[in-house]
């Protein structure tokens, strides 16, 4: 719920909101309301009550309103239980394990399915990200039903019941008055039709303004206060004289006016989903339980996406296939390498989430970005790193960023900054030609005939022959093999 009836109306005419009614602004003056400015009367025509429009938004919303209450109660029921949970002791992991699975995961998940590159799993159903983990998370471990949970979701309700706030807050100070029920007790009876009156202020918005009256218009929200007639606008309703004050503009009287609303559908929700309350605590429970297994766990993989677990430190990868770089010298080469998981540092902190300042390799392996080849969660080095937030986003792109620099990083400028034009270039002390003596050389074409992935084509001629060598090649084996079988098949 964004938004409620004020700022739809108001966007179609100026209106007024006097002893619990809407009033609209009309040419006609046919009544005792009306606006005055010198010798030009404009009508106040009486509308509908505020009862009546907030029972009217409530049934043409109905279905928003009702996933608004269930998402509430499955939020609060989620922060409860998270807090009474015995992985407290572990906030900072907690912190970074929630954010990888609830936020990252899925994005990298939604992301390498856009590109084509999610390997060894099929999406079936069409499923989001995070539809996928919560599945995985769910399934880790299997609860029981019964009088436990019964217990628990009594203990919960009464918890969430105790820190909701009761019923709307006047927005301006007023007298109190004696009332013979609560004020959520009157709106809550009024909404649910337990009981039918007249009372204008058996309204959110009328127990909000009491008695004040409000004008709206042009964005900006006035008060109408008693006055004697002045030669300025007047407002007169039943017999009264009102000028006008200032009091805010309307985005922050409608969000005031929304918080009082969710807070009723709020209180509402609790006594509403009985039913639901067990299957939601149920289906959390399932989901923590889920959890805690995870936090059990050193490493977890979807395909060739998942993270490997240091102490606090979570590398959360992105494993790309074997590839082979074009030779930044000899641009009809290639150096191959194997299947390489690359990497985003993540770790918590005070219940905040901190990014590494490097994109890593997991696994030992050879590469000229690499500084130590026999380090596990190598750091990559590239030129020109940019800092980022510690958004999902954040990391999906310094994610994308190392592994673009990994795979296609070996440019004319990297070879100019390391010293030479030529595989004489030094990367951590080391010339590229002893990385590649390591690494080996294969011809662009043998390295696409063994499946290797092209990558750092910076001389796009020169792939470009090879590649139509390797499709000439292939076609005519092709071509071969299909003749070979048309004589056997000839002979028999």
């Amino acid at each position: 719920m964004n938004q409620t009836f004020i700022s739809s109306i108001v966007h179609e005419a100026p209106f007024v909101i006097a002893n619990g009614q809407l009033y609209q602004i009309s040419d006609l003056v046919e009544g005792k309301d009306f606006i005055r400015s010198g010798n030009i009367n404009l009508g106040l025509i009486p509308s509908a009550n505020l009862a009546e429009i907030e029972l009217f938004e409530l049934n043409s919303r109905s279905k928003e309103i009702f996933n608004y209450k269930k998402r509430y109660i499955e939020e609060e029921l989620d922060k409860e239980f998270i807090s009474k949970s015995d992985i407290k002791s572990k906030e900072n992991v907690t912190t970074a394990l929630n954010f990888i699975l609830n936020e990252f995961l899925p994005l990298m998940i939604d992301t390498s399915y856009e590109v084509g590159d999610l390997l060894g799993v099929d999406l079936k159903g069409n499923k989001t990200g995070k539809q996928i983990i919560d599945n995985i998370v769910k399934n880790e471990t299997q609860i029981g039903q019964g009088k436990d949970l019964e217990q628990d979701v009594a203990k919960m309700r009464k918890i969430i019941e105790a820190k909701q706030a009761k019923g709307p807050t006047p927005l301006f100070p007023a007298e109190k008055k004696e009332e013979e029920k609560t004020v959520l007790g009157k709106i809550t009876d009024f909404l649910t039709g337990k009981e039918k009156t007249e009372n204008p202020n058996h309204s959110v918005l009328g127990e909000m303004i009491q008695n004040v009256s409000l004008y709206f218009s042009k964005g900006q929200v006035y008060k109408l206060q008693p006055a004697k007639e002045t030669e300025g606008v007047t407002f007169v309703i039943n017999g009264k004289n009102y000028s006008l004050l200032h009091f805010s503009d309307l985005a922050y009287f409608e969000n005031q006016y929304l918080e009082q609303f969710r807070r009723v559908l709020q209180n509402q929700a609790l006594t509403e989903f009985d039913k639901q309350f067990q299957k939601v605590l149920e289906g959390i429970a399932n989901k923590r339980n889920g959890f805690d297994e995870f936090m059990k766990k050193n490493q977890f993989s979807y395909g060739n996406l998942g993270y490997v677990r240091s102490e606090d430190s979570f590398y959360v990868y992105w494993e790309v296939p074997k590839f082979a770089m074009q030779n930044p010298v000899k641009t009809n080469m290639c150096n191959p390498y194997s299947p390489a998981k690359v990497a985003v540092r993540v770790q918590a902190s005070n219940g905040a989430i901190y990014l590494g300042d490097h994109e890593y390799i997991i696994d030992k392996m050879i590469h000229p970005t690499l500084r130590n080849w026999d380090k596990q969660f190598c750091d990559i080095c590239h030129l020109d790193r940019k800092r980022r937030g510690t958004s999902a986003k954040d990391a999906m792109a310094n994610l994308s960023d190392g592994i673009n620099s990994f795979t296609n990083g070996l440019t004319q400028e990297s070879l100019r900054a390391h010293g030479d034009l030529s595989e004489d270039a030094a990367f951590f002390g080391v010339s590229l030609k002893k990385v590649f003596e390591k690494t080996g050389y294969l011809s662009i074409e043998d390295a696409l005939a063994q499946g290797y992935r092209i990558t750092n084509v910076w001389d796009v001629d020169a792939f470009q022959k090879e590649l139509d060598k390797y499709k000439e090649k292939y076609q005519n084996k092709k071509l071969a093999g299909a003749l070979a079988e048309a004589k056997v098949g000839a002979k028999a």
